[in-house]
């Protein structure tokens, strides 16, 4: 049985974490996780299990992947609470807050299937291909790449938070070039281009939250039995009422992910997580703290290594 002694947060990566196999080996071990990927595929009637376990090469579209992800995170977490977990706290990035939402009891997992696949297709078809670009910035205080993209353009800015020294910027392809430039020039350590088939968390994509809103408005959210933390803000949400508004500031906002981290780990003195699906956070807690123990749950026979 998993040790409940310390406080423990479960973490949720979001888009790009996907892989072919996820989930595979917890179905054949738990009926617990076979069940849910049944559960989704009815409701969404495509065979999620076929897509996650099978190559093909329809997982890494968007409103494919975000599904995939909080179906395999959700039925490995209902496993992990077999096993005994019980946490304290839940955080997911970018996508990932959907299944922390679940988590937390506010939402029920058949209407987060349903706005995870109509998400990615909002974000798919948000901005054309080629006309958005985002690059990983390495090396700069946040404060200089801000003011740079401030200076470029309004639709411009910090998409993603992700560490001390690691932030991720987006906007028009022409905008993000010229920062790239200037970013070099203040003194950037790298600064690496993504390989993206959609925009993230930027202006451009302002639009699609007005049309994801219309969609989260005829959810009835319930009461959070645990407390999650939001992208938008990284502070603790224990009421519903904040939901709606989360969700769709989330998808023109910056992910504060560093920020909700160091919320945990500074300032709620949590040292103990697991991560479902990736190793994000795992790689990011090297640089925000020493003390954090970061269990990651990917197959079956890692919750057999952690028991």
């Amino acid at each position: 049985m998993i040790n409940n002694d310390d406080k423990i947060a479960v973490l949720f990566p979001g888009g790009g974490s996907q892989f072919v196999g996820m989930g595979e080996s917890f179905c054949r071990k738990y009926k617990t996780a076979s069940d849910i990927y049944e559960r989704a595929s009815d409701i969404l009637q495509i065979d999620l299990k076929k897509l996650c376990f099978e190559e093909n090469d329809e997982l890494d579209i968007t409103e494919n992947a975000q599904p995939a992800l909080l179906v395999t995170q959700i039925a490995i977490l209902r496993v992990l609470q077999e096993e005994g977990l019980k946490a304290d706290y839940y955080a997911g990035l970018s996508g990932g807050e959907y299944s922390a939402l679940v988590a937390s009891g506010a939402l029920s997992f058949e209407d987060a299937v349903r706005l995870v696949r109509i998400r990615g297709r909002l974000m798919q078809n948000a901005v054309p291909l080629g006309t958005g670009m985002m690059s990983a910035i390495i090396g700069l205080p946040n404060a200089t790449v801000e003011e740079i993209c401030e200076s470029i353009s309004p639709t411009l800015s910090i998409t993603n938070y992700n560490c001390p020294g690691q932030v991720v910027i987006g906007g028009y392809t022409q905008d993000v070039e010229k920062a790239n430039e200037l970013l070099d020039k203040a003194g950037a350590v790298a600064i690496r281009p993504l390989k993206i088939s959609v925009m993230s968390h930027c202006a451009l994509l302002k639009d699609a939250a007005s049309e994801l809103e219309k969609e989260i408005s005829k959810v009835s959210f319930g009461d959070i039995q645990t407390p999650y933390i939001a992208n938008v803000t990284a502070e603790i949400i224990d009421n519903k009422s904040k939901i709606n508004e989360m969700l769709v500031k989330q998808l023109y906002s910056p992910v504060k992910w560093q920020q909700t981290l160091e919320l945990l780990n500074k300032k709620l003195h949590i040292n103990n997580y697991y991560e479902i699906c990736a190793d994000t956070s795992y790689k990011f807690f090297k640089y925000i703290s020493r003390k954090a123990q970061v269990k990651v749950i990917k197959e079956a026979e890692d919750i057999i290594a952690d028991t």
